[in-house]
């Protein structure tokens, strides 16, 4: 087990980008990081933490919450008499975030700091991948190094985000590491742009209120003005960059034709065909849904009932919204999987924030930042449609909550050691 630690520091270095740059490369690493957990628990050598049925035992509200979806899948998949492995091999890695988390607390919370660097270099790494794929935003491909381009381009901002908010661990002194975080959010913002998709440009706001809120030592009524200017400079951009305008002025455009039902077809008016005639097949199905592998036959049954257009009915695979596929798909179970995913980790880091160790705090800041991005990105696309989600939300996650749970671990351990008397 000597080689454990080592593995582990380079899969934290390099699994994001690998994810970014070869999908099923990311995946394999991400395996990789559940076999090293697997010759751990074979091996049993001393545990460095905790073990791993101790660590499941304490936070087993988030553990269900991760395994969750593959129930939901199973039990639907059974009502229904119809089984996919595709898609339990997307919620089976959510399944393993406790064996993933469990492994990197092997790693000390210092160690586990090389994470900040993995969002960094995959984040640095985004907009040449993306530049080349779009020709210099000429063209908007479908595609980017394998990959579609809106998972794409959302998880590459949420990198940068994490890498930028990860500066709450830099000491001032730290210019270069701070210089170069900041440049991966930069390049991480170019990508977006980049790629013309507008869906990530909806967490921007969030992630304002929460990065201005992570900064240290600065008072609330500063704090306050300073979001209101980055609020005032996002605007200024909409209004004065030919791109970003001209990408709001189209959803101006598609939200009239729907509304005179002129064109239904357009980007957004698919959106609100397929958002309505999701939540009315809901209603229809509540306990099972429709099932994950009868979605298109749906969209006919829509089609043909008059709630979507021929258009809509042939060309799309998904709701373009996560919430409600889960909903459309699993029933009522399938809901609760989504909900317990995002906001039962959500309620640990928020209670995070309240703590005194300032690295529980900043871990906790980032944490919140990965919940909110995913879970904004898909209430315009069905984000976790895509298996890259999965495995990027469950690494993520995993390496976020084991370094939360290492400082907690090493906090218990300072204050369970005997006090020594000085003679």
């Amino acid at each position: 087990m000597r080689l454990l630690k080592p593995i582990l520091s380079l899969l934290l270095l390099f699994g994001f980008t690998a994810l970014l740059d070869a999908p099923h490369g990311g995946r394999s690493a991400f395996y990789l990081l559940s076999l090293c957990a697997l010759a751990k628990l074979a091996l049993r050598p001393q545990p460095i933490a905790i073990s791993l049925t101790a660590f499941i035992r304490q936070y087993w509200p988030l553990h269900v919450a991760m395994i969750w979806t593959m129930l939901a899948i199973f039990v639907s998949d059974l009502h229904h008499a119809q089984w996919s492995f595709k898609s339990y091999e997307a919620a089976f890695q959510l399944a393993l975030f406790p064996l993933i988390s469990w492994v990197l607390l092997s790693l000390t919370f210092e160690r586990l700091r090389i994470s900040e660097w993995g969002f960094v270099l995959a984040a640095i790494v985004s907009p040449v991948l993306m530049y080349v794929a779009t020709n210099g935003g000429a063209v908007r491909n479908d595609l980017v190094v394998g990959t579609k381009l809106i998972p794409f381009t959302n998880l590459s901002l949420l990198l940068g985000i994490l890498a930028l908010m990860s500066l709450r661990n830099n000491k001032k002194e730290e210019w270069i590491a701070i210089a170069i975080k900041l440049l991966a959010g930069a390049c991480a913002l170019y990508t977006s742009y980049l790629s013309q998709t507008r869906g990530g440009w909806l967490a921007l706001p969030i992630f304002i209120i929460l990065g201005v809120a992570a900064i240290k030592r600065l008072r609330i009524a500063n704090k306050i003005i300073l979001i209101a200017a980055l609020f005032l400079a996002l605007g200024t951009v909409a209004k004065y960059s030919s791109v970003v305008s001209q990408r709001i002025l189209a959803v101006q455009n598609d939200i009239a034709s729907y509304e005179a039902d002129n064109d239904r077809d357009t980007s957004l008016g698919v959106r609100l065909q397929l958002w309505r005639g999701s939540w009315i097949l809901f209603t229809e199905h509540p306990i099972f849904g429709i099932g994950l592998q009868n979605f298109p036959q749906s969209l006919d049954e829509l089609q043909q009932r008059g709630l979507v257009t021929p258009f809509t009915a042939k060309g799309f695979t998904h709701s373009h919204n996560d919430v409600l596929f889960n909903m459309l798909t699993l029933g009522i179970g399938g809901l609760a999987a989504i909900l317990a995913m995002f906001f039962v980790p959500a309620a640990y880091f928020i209670r995070d924030l309240r703590h005194a160790d300032d690295r529980i705090k900043s871990n906790a800041y980032m944490g919140l930042s990965l919940i909110a991005g995913l879970f904004i990105f898909g209430l315009s696309d069905t984000i976790f449609f895509w298996g890259i989600s999965h495995t990027f939300y469950s690494l993520g996650l995993a390496i976020l909550f084991a370094q939360s749970v290492r400082c907690h671990l090493e906090e218990k351990k300072k204050g369970d050691a005997p006090i020594v008397q000085q003679r």
